[in-house]
């Protein structure tokens, strides 16, 4: 099977624009998926150098264009910047599936840190509100700027992926790597969702976001784990072989780049061990995989989390592809996995883990 050709169209459609969502999956000018190749000199699209290349670093998008952030491996895009893992592509089917993915964490989200936020982003403030969306791939941010008018939302990312819907939203783009743009004290709120994954070193990030946060400022980080657990606690390597292959492979390969997946657990201690956080809240939630359990809400949960899952299972197989898989070895692991998911009737749940901290009011002083 040819991965740069083969479409997947129950898995991947083409790019719909009404897709499911209001606001997504987004209306930037994305290489296709499987995406063409970067135009070479000469081309009409051709750009000269990278924005990245600037002592700015960062560029404001008010404009479609967006040849230059991207390089291609393995039929997928990701971004051109020396340093950047390659976890997942930033291409259309993978914001597609982004924008699915939040749909299912919009339902995981709990009241109670909804209602901190609507306690933060208060509409009788004396001065402007900020909130700043960590790789900005969803329609989290747009959905909250419509909610929030009076709010002024950032989104940053290492390559453009969305235009703003709302007079109140603002993209960049930078090398996040190099340290958040923004003054000290500068956000009321910090969202990050499915980020863990994206540097070497989140720890640093934690210290920025400390940087960046008011006092009293909420940050808010959620990641999905990669992972498949039996809800029974049974043998993952006897039941689920060809999932259990795939995520071994992801995390060797996100592991020889300096990340360690095993590590998400730990976020909150990480925070507490940082100081100038109170009331630091991790928690994990249990997420059913596939249409097994009897409510009606979890069976949906469930249903959206496996298609989730068999998405990810195609957005990642560049990084088979790293470890020498061959495409025919890849799809018959794709086929495998996809029986195991739909059809074997299996009681599965994945992980995500939340962690909600308020900034120390005592720690940092008011700009």
């Amino acid at each position: 099977m040819d991965f740069n050709n083969d479409i997947h169209d129950d898995l991947e459609p083409e790019y719909d624009m009404e897709f499911n969502t209001t606001f997504g999956p987004n209306p930037m000018e994305l290489p296709l998926s499987p995406p063409i190749s970067p135009p070479p000199p000469g081309h009409p699209n051709y750009r000269e150098a990278s924005p990245f290349s600037t002592n700015t670093s960062m560029t404001s998008l008010d404009s479609t264009g967006s040849e230059g952030f991207y390089r291609e491996e393995s039929g997928r895009m990701y971004s051109a910047l020396p340093g950047v893992p390659v976890v997942l592509p930033v291409d259309h089917a993978e914001i597609r599936r982004v924008s699915e993915q939040h749909e299912l964490m919009k339902i995981l989200c709990g009241e109670d840190t909804l209602a901190l936020m609507r306690g933060v982003l208060d509409p009788q403030a004396t001065r402007t509100l900020r909130v700043l969306d960590v790789i900005s791939n969803s329609p989290w941010v747009d959905e909250m700027a419509e909610e929030y008018p009076y709010v002024k939302f950032h989104g940053c990312n290492f390559v453009p992926t969305r235009h703003p819907f709302h007079d109140n939203v603002q993209f960049e783009v930078y090398n996040l790597n190099d340290g958040f743009r923004g003054q000290d004290a500068s956000y009321d709120i910090i969202h990050a969702a499915n980020t863990f994954k994206m540097t070497r070193n989140f720890k640093e990030w934690l210290s920025e976001f400390k940087r960046l946060l008011r006092p009293n400022g909420l940050l808010i980080i959620r990641d999905l784990e990669i992972g498949s657990w039996m809800a029974d606690g049974s043998d993952r390597d006897q039941f689920i072989p060809a999932l259990m292959e795939h995520i071994n492979c992801v995390k060797v390969s996100v592991l020889s780049q300096g990340i360690d997946l095993d590590m998400l657990p730990l976020i909150g201690s990480w925070l507490r061990d940082l100081d100038g956080f109170d009331d630091v809240d991790d928690t994990v939630t249990s997420i059913p995989v596939g249409d097994w359990e009897t409510e009606v809400l979890q069976k949906e949960i469930g249903t959206m989390a496996r298609d989730n899952i068999m998405s990810v299972l195609y957005s990642v197989h560049p990084l088979h592809r790293r470890i020498g898989k061959s495409a025919e070895e890849i799809e018959q692991l794709m086929q495998s996995a996809r029986f195991e998911l739909y059809d074997k009737g299996l009681r599965l749940f994945e992980r995500m883990f939340c962690v909600v901290a308020r900034r120390a009011s005592n720690d940092a002083g008011e700009t």
